[in-house]
């Protein structure tokens, strides 16, 4: 928690020049800015869809058989489908949540999915080893309840690689990606996995041919990664990356994940620094997309926001991909995405709704083993009511209870008591 402040100057979202500020203040003006943006966002989309009034014996909008080609423009409607469709004929999400080490794990996965039910989700990056030699909860998922979920790799030997997807096919994933992008030192000094290897593109190549060669021809299998590494920008050189990773898979790879800055290593920034000091270059992402027709890429980097995510759809990009913000701000990212980006009804549950959902399955886990740490259980709740007031109380009450040794529902309850109702029964925006 920073520091509270006295705000003598007008604040930049709602220029409030009275009372308080700090984080919570902060937080607070994020999130009513972020729900200005969405709600201008489904009004435009309404109008948009009823502009199309159908002529007599002709289907209606939200009747066509291909949901994919809007009615309006002519073009990929990027309000009624799920999935985009490339020229090449694959298809991918509109949206997804990036893979976040400590962060997107089964449990916080299982809250999303109670929020969003079309939004792609990816697990943290395993490495390869991990996955042959590991124990199997390392992989732990429900395909039941996550779908649609992505496996993501970390690694740089085609065997061990096409072993670990081998094993993970057999524990249900349908999806596998290969971490390009990760710049930690870890990653470049030791483990060689990550954006370090986009330096060698042919055996980003090979790597995706024997995961390729390991699960069904029908199983996607992408590359994250990033627009280059080093400081110099230029974008020849992501093209032919993208170009040699896609022959050297023998086509495997058709679908690239683009974080959309360049990864400056050795040393000279940090992996924090890396998601925000290198300048964000959409542009070469939406040149991918003119140049690499039959290919499809998911534009990553810089998106906080539904509104941002449906900007770079019409673009042209096939699919975005929100990293932070959608564990920051779930409830206002994933709880209006299935309407906002996928043209679904406008989510009518309620927080109160998501607390029981999730309690459910809190309770279930905690019982396989009663002796284990609640707090990873915990952890995909503490922004779940980000912005709003009181919300800090309730994750320090969760804290209370915990170690006063609550049971895992107990936390939640008492928890949830900190808040208003009209909090807890408020629908998403």
């Amino acid at each position: 928690m920073g520091k509270k402040v006295k705000r003598t100057t007008p604040c930049h979202t709602c220029s409030d020049v009275i009372g308080i500020c700090g984080c919570e203040h902060d937080a607070r003006c994020a999130v009513k800015s972020m729900a200005m943006a969405t709600s201008v966002l489904r009004s435009a989309f309404r109008k948009a869809a009823a502009v199309v009034v159908p002529a007599r014996g002709m289907r209606s909008h939200a009747s066509r058989p291909d949901p994919a080609q809007c009615g309006v423009s002519g073009r990929p409607c990027h309000q009624h489908d799920v999935l985009s469709r490339g020229q090449g004929g694959g298809r991918v999400a509109r949206l997804s949540v990036a893979p976040m080490m400590e962060w997107t794990d089964r449990h916080y996965r299982y809250l999303a999915r109670l929020l969003t039910s079309h939004t792609e989700l990816y697990t943290e990056m395993i490495s390869d080893s991990a996955v042959v030699h590991g124990p199997k909860h390392l992989t732990e998922f429900n395909p039941t309840i996550e779908e649609p979920v992505v496996l993501q790799l970390g690694g740089s030997s085609p065997e061990l690689l096409g072993k670990a997807a081998a094993i993970c096919y057999d524990r249900g994933y349908r999806e596998f990606n290969l971490n390009i992008g990760c710049p930690s030192e870890k990653g470049q000094s030791v483990c060689n996995y990550g954006a370090v290897l986009m330096g060698d593109p042919w055996l980003v190549g090979e790597c995706m041919r024997q995961i390729g060669n390991a699960v069904p021809m029908d199983v996607p299998c992408t590359v994250k990664c990033r627009i280059g590494i080093g400081a110099t920008e230029n974008y020849e050189e992501l093209a032919d990356f993208v170009r040699i990773v896609h022959e050297g898979s023998r086509g495997r790879v058709s679908h690239f994940l683009i974080h959309a800055r360049r990864a400056i290593l050795n040393e000279k920034l940090s992996p924090e620094q890396n998601r925000n000091v290198p300048p964000l270059q959409y542009d070469f992402v939406y040149r991918l997309v003119a140049d690499f027709p039959h290919l499809l890429f998911t534009l990553n980097g810089g998106v906080k926001t539904l509104a941002d995510a449906a900007k770079h759809l019409e673009n042209g990009v096939h699919g975005v991909m929100i990293g932070r913000a959608a564990f920051k701000f779930p409830w206002l990212v994933l709880g209006a995405a299935d309407s906002v980006i996928f043209g679904e009804p406008r989510n009518r549950r309620t927080r109160r709704d998501i607390l029981e959902d999730y309690i459910k399955y809190a309770v279930q886990v905690q019982a396989r083993d009663p002796t284990s740490n609640i707090v990873p259980l915990l952890k995909p709740l503490t922004h779940l009511f980000a912005g709003e007031r009181r919300a800090n109380e309730f994750r320090k009450m969760m804290n209370t209870e915990r170690l006063r040794g609550s049971d895992v529902a107990t936390v939640i309850r008492v928890a949830a008591t900190e808040l208003s109702e009209w909090v807890l029964d408020a629908e998403a925006v």
